[in-house]
C-alpha cells in the first residue's frame, strides 16, 4: 500500500498503527500524508527502509507488533516466529537466569534451549513449547 491507496485495508493498516502507538489523523481507509508519515515511523523503529510504503516486509513486522506473551503457542519452527511476545518471552528467561540469546524477537535455536532448561529446572515436561 502507498501514499493514495483507499479501501479496508488501509484502514486495517491504520489501526495496527494506532494499536503500535502511532497517531493517524487521516480519515480511515485513506492513506494519506499522516498515514505515511506513521509507516515511516514504524519502518524507522523496525529497523526498515522507511520509504512510506507498506510492503510485505512491513506489514509483516506490523503484524507481529500485535502479539503480546501468551497470545499463541511459542515454539522452534520453520520459518521462525518474530513478535513482541517473543522478546518479552527471551526477557523473561533471561531474567531467571536461563540465557535466551541475544533479545531480538526471534524464536530460535537459543530460546528453545532456555525454555527447555527453564522447564526442566522448574520439574515440568520439557517439550520446549512455551503457552
Amino acid at each position: 500500500m502507498i501514499a493514495g491507496s483507499t479501501g479496508p485495508d488501509v484502514a486495517d493498516l491504520q489501526r495496527r498503527l494506532q494499536a503500535a502507538g502511532f497517531s493517524i489523523s487521516d480519515d480511515p481507509g485513506n492513506f494519506s500524508f499522516a498515514t505515511q508519515l506513521a509507516v515511516r515511523e514504524f519502518q524507522k523503529a523496525s529497523g526498515l527502509d522507511p520509504d512510506g510504503a507498506c510492503d510485505s516486509t512491513t506489514w509483516a513486522a506490523l503484524v507481529e507488533t500485535a502479539f503480546s506473551i501468551g497470545d499463541r503457542l511459542l515454539c522452534l519452527r520453520s520459518p521462525m516466529m518474530r513478535g513482541d511476545d517473543v522478546s518479552e518471552l527471551q526477557l523473561r528467561l533471561g531474567a531467571l537466569g536461563f540465557d535466551a540469546g541475544r533479545v531480538d524477537g526471534i524464536f530460535g535455536p537459543h530460546t528453545q534451549q532456555a525454555i527447555a532448561d527453564f522447564q526442566r529446572n522448574a520439574g515440568l515436561v520439557s517439550d520446549k513449547v512455551c503457552g
